[in-house]
């Protein structure tokens, strides 16, 4: 076999089947085999085996020549003139197909042959060409061939087509649920403006406690829940429901939950929202509560237009937003259930009431009252406060965005 043999030999397959038939190994060897080219068919499958046709295809340059001689010496024991012959070779084949005219568009021709029978825009050419990779590869010459093969061209691209238009519509209905999903866990915010405020109650307050001292305090702007955390809100997050009330529906407040319980839902619906939520301190809480007002309640000196409490409960938790909304536009904040801070309790105020406290053992101050509690606890300045691993029915939280 002389160096021309094997060359001409794998640029007449170039010319018959194009640049594709060196890269794909069964197609080639077999050619080869077909031919009674039995020695060379043997070196092409060691070139493939050694990785030199993708290498020499990728990169022709000098350098990689050089590998790939070396290569095929040093990994399948190719004599110098044999590995040389095959790298030199394959060089030349590749080289065929990337300057004779046509030979690299012979694929691109006939798919453009069918799109023009199947009447295809040039948008359809592509979906033309991709249809015709999803057919066996074979042998197609003349306009006859093309025609006889037209159904079944037809039917490869009618079932891409059908496989698209199946997973567009997958894609649209995993997008619509994923924002259902979104919108189901996240709250509705009302942006409050920072300033300072009477915290606690006067003197003369029907009954109050001895921890309301009244002293002013200044909040920064924030952004707070409209709403109590629901059951569907903590559903959605958690998958899971802990409340008692659930026959009250998904629009209830989500209850039994304890301080740490709400800070893992927190961490959860950051991580899925990529927002930054958290429960508010003491101070931002009363702010919110009064709506710049010095009320009874939050948003009224009447119990009962803001507040689900003993006397109107019926014994369970209701739907929120139902009772008077505070000037704030916001609602619940007196009764339905009671609200966790991230404060710790201080008898006697001493600026804890401002800030988050991280230490695990202090007590959180829970405010608002409950459906289950007098007038007395849903009034804006009552305190109460309990571990942070307690749980009870009448337990809940809103949350504060960042």
């Amino acid at each position: 076999m002389t160096k021309l043999d094997l060359t001409q030999i794998l640029q007449d397959l170039v010319n018959k089947h194009g640049v594709g038939v060196l890269q794909e190994r069964g197609p080639l060897i077999g050619r080869l085999l077909d031919g009674q080219h039995k020695q060379e068919a043997w070196l092409m499958e060691t070139a493939h085996e050694a990785g030199v046709v993708d290498l020499l295809r990728k990169h022709p340059g000098e350098s990689n020549r050089r590998k790939a001689v070396r290569q095929l010496r040093q990994i399948h024991g190719l004599a110098q003139q044999a590995a040389l012959q095959v790298v030199q070779a394959l060089t030349a084949a590749l080289g065929h197909a990337q300057t004779q005219p046509g030979l690299t568009g012979v694929w691109l021709r006939r798919t453009m042959a069918f799109a023009a029978l199947l009447g295809l825009s040039a948008v359809g050419v592509l979906a033309a060409a991709f249809a015709w990779e999803q057919t066996e590869r074979y042998q197609i010459n003349t306009l006859a061939d093309i025609k006889r093969d037209l159904p079944r061209l037809q039917q490869a691209l009618q079932e891409i087509n059908d496989n698209a238009e199946t997973r567009q519509k997958q894609l649209q209905a995993e997008i619509a649920e994923t924002k259902r999903q979104l919108h189901a866990m996240l709250p509705a915010m009302v942006a409050i403006k920072g300033g300072c405020f009477q915290m606690g109650s006067p003197a003369n307050e029907a009954n109050r406690d001895h921890d309301e001292l009244q002293h002013e305090v200044c909040v920064q702007p924030f952004k707070l829940g409209k709403y109590e955390v629901t059951q569907a809100q903590w559903q959605a997050v958690m998958g899971s429901n802990p409340s008692y009330f659930k026959n009250c529906g998904g629009k209830c407040p989500v209850e039994q939950v304890s301080f740490n319980d709400a800070q893992v839902y927190i961490a959860k619906l950051n991580q899925l929202t990529g927002q930054n939520y958290r429960l508010p301190t003491e101070a931002e809480w009363e702010y919110a509560c009064r709506g710049g007002k010095q009320q009874t309640r939050c948003g009224s000196d009447d119990a009962g237009a803001v507040a689900w409490y003993s006397n109107n409960s019926g014994g369970t938790t209701h739907s929120v937003g139902k009772k008077q909304a505070n000037d704030f536009g916001l609602y619940d904040m007196s009764g339905n259930v009671w609200e966790w801070t991230c404060s710790g309790y201080a008898d006697a105020y001493n600026g804890s009431e401002k800030t988050c406290t991280n230490d695990a053992a202090d007590s959180r101050v829970l405010r608002g009252g409950a459906w289950n509690i007098g007038d007395r606890a849903a009034r804006s300045a009552a305190r109460y406060a309990h571990f942070p691993d307690s749980r009870s029915l009448n337990y809940g939280f809103r949350l504060v965005q960042d």
